[in-house]
């Protein structure tokens, strides 16, 4: 009998449809992909999507040769779209056609495919070589490159006729490397130019066509389960593999010429993760430490190679130095995190769900997420944590919520809530700070998605006051959601720019404010910028941060030292924030700025 595969992929929204139609649906349609597999296996693709987006993909040529060659199934996932949380939504679509196969899905090999990915010719018929093999767990790495510049060469490629895309391993290679993302060469250790805060793949050039990477968050193209799962409890990668498949039964596909998947983000994707210099390997192991599972460290140990000509012999020089590389930083390592109840997964589920928009039960998720302590937060005793968050100045965001709250105030006493429109991502300092609920409240993701249509409809011209709660620095969408919130507004309405910068201390405020005030020259005549911060109460911050942190274990001598460390520090920050907390705004925005608000009046 042929191996059972349901082919796994998650997409929504016309743009994006039509782009996962354009470029990655041909590449899975060249000969050695999706058609070798549906011969050999039996083969049904699922895509987990809107319901009102069925319709779109019959339209194109691309996805009419994907019906014509093995079936194909939608399944909605309306109820699971939370604008701004794809991970959460990324997950739990994988997981619901793969929970309702019920005692089926251990006879079930599932690949997944997210939908920017494009695969090189004859991926998919080495992945069958491991499905034949009965393995559980078959692991893929992909290449992240900028869309922006790849994608017309790409488009160049596609059979207009057939609407498939077939290209070798080799060239695509080619292309990866020439047009590598400024994530990659962040993560690439012999370079010392920029790197990334936030490291989970690591690479080295090896020469101008080979480049060897180590992954600790690799994808898992492809799982057969080993027990039947009904809910998931964190991230498809970091819980599926050993949820699904506990014996970690796995292999790599560690050679682009077997298998070699493109991966396109836009040229700005994690620019705050981005900065100058060169990471020590002590700040990449505390990194790692916050979130590597024991699959994330097992799957670090490959040698992945992506080559567009022929290995060269330095290839063993480079695989014995990123191996030393790996077992220094795993050295440095304590205890893996687990899975569940993962620090990361907490918080975000809680953010979903506040902002999910659908009320029905998910049967995906756990009925009930549990909510456990920081690691930082977890020794520290249970009377001391109400205690010091009753004490406002000792907040490290003491002086930001003073500006804000002030803001809010000036802009109460000149209009009812009713003609406040506030415009920012819900966060937990703004939850923090504001009750959204008195105001009308839009995410910008949503203004930029849905053009003026969502934001000004019947409201044209309502709202005397918008306040822009920002976080990134992003001309170009800022330029755009300017435009929306002025045309929502009364005549003469002031706009409110509250940036919180300690929320992303990577922002260039400077650069920033220059897009606030070129966008507002053509508005209006002046601006009024209040700002807070400054070294001392950068310092504070730190204070307090080290201070709020929990006492570790140990034996009752190292604990009273650690105790009275903090008090210290504790009383030391609190002076701080309070006597610099207590001074009225500054007009100009200094370098250690912790947060501004610009006032500008419209004509």
């Amino acid at each position: 009998m042929k191996p059972k595969v349901k082919f796994l992929t998650v997409v929504w929204g016309e743009a994006y449809i039509e782009r996962f139609c354009s470029l990655s649906l041909p590449s899975f349609l060249a000969s050695g992909n999706m058609p070798a597999l549906a011969e050999a296996t039996e083969l049904e693709v699922v895509i987990m999507t809107c319901r009102d987006d069925f319709q779109t993909f019959e339209k194109n040529i691309s996805f009419r040769h994907l019906r014509g060659m093995c079936p194909v199934r939608f399944v909605e996932i309306d109820d699971l779209i939370v604008q701004g949380i794809y991970s959460i939504t990324l997950t739990l679509a994988y997981a619901r056609p793969i929970i309702a196969c019920g005692d089926e899905m251990v006879h079930t090999h599932f690949v997944f495919m997210n939908a920017d990915f494009i695969l090189a010719n004859g991926s998919l018929s080495s992945l069958y070589k491991h499905i034949i093999d009965g393995r559980s767990i078959v692991l893929a790495p992909s290449f992240r490159s900028i869309a922006e510049d790849v994608e017309p060469l790409l488009e160049h490629a596609v059979n207009t006729a057939t609407g498939v895309l077939d290209m070798l391993p080799r060239p695509m290679v080619e292309l990866a490397i020439a047009n590598s993302h400024l994530t990659t060469i962040a993560k690439t250790l012999d370079q010392q130019v920029l790197y990334s805060t936030h490291p989970n793949q690591f690479f080295w050039r090896v020469d101008e066509h080979t480049v060897l990477g180590h992954y600790f968050l690799i994808f898992m193209l492809c799982l057969k389960p080993e027990r039947v799962i009904k809910t998931i409890n964190c991230f498809c990668d970091y819980s599926f593999i050993p949820e699904m498949c506990p014996s970690g039964d796995e292999v790599v596909m560690t050679d682009s010429d077997e298998f070699f998947m493109l991966e396109l983000q836009s040229r700005e994707q994690e620019w705050g993760m981005l900065r100058l210099g060169k990471m020590t390997e002590v700040e990449i192991a505390s990194s790692l430490q916050e979130w590597t599972t024991n699959e994330h460290r097992r799957a670090a140990n490959h040698d992945l190679v992506f080559h567009s000509k022929d290995i060269p012999p330095e290839i063993g020089i480079a695989k014995a130095q990123a191996r030393a590389f790996i077992d220094k930083i795993k050295n440095r390592l304590t205890s893996p995190k687990s899975h569940i109840d993962h620090p990361y997964w907490i918080p975000g589920i809680e953010a979903w769900m506040k902002r999910r928009v659908s009320s029905g039960a998910i049967p995906e998720l756990e009925p009930h997420v549990p909510k456990i302590p920081s690691p930082a937060v977890r020794h520290t005793r249970a009377f001391l944590r109400p205690l010091l968050a009753s004490i406002k100045p000792l907040s490290p965001n003491w002086v930001d919520s003073r500006l804000f709250n002030q803001t809010i105030a000036a802009i109460l006493d000149d209009s009812a809530p009713d003609s406040v429109l506030v415009v920012g991502e819900i966060d937990h300092f703004l939850n923090s700070q504001l009750d959204v609920s008195r105001f009308a409240h839009i995410d910008p993701k949503d203004i930029v998605q849905t053009g003026d249509k969502l934001i000004i409809g019947d409201n044209g011209g309502r709202y005397s006051h918008v306040l822009l709660y920002l976080k990134s620095d992003t001309p170009d969408y800022l330029v755009n959601l300017i435009k929306q919130c002025v045309a929502a507004m009364k005549p003469n309405g002031t706009l409110h720019f509250f940036v919180h910068i300690h929320s992303n201390p990577g922002i260039d405020i400077y650069r920033l404010h220059f897009y606030i005030a070129d966008t507002l020259l053509t508005l209006t005549e002046s601006c009024a910028v209040q700002a807070v911060g400054g070294y001392v109460n950068h310092v504070s911050r730190v204070l307090l941060s080290w201070g709020r942190s929990g006492i570790p274990p140990g034996n009752l001598k190292y604990r009273a030292v650690a105790l009275s460390g903090k008090l210290i520090f504790l009383l030391t920050g609190l002076m701080g924030n309070i006597t610099f907390g207590l001074k009225a705004p500054t007009s100009k925005i200094g370098p250690y700025c912790s947060s501004f608000v610009v006032h500008a009046k419209l004509r």
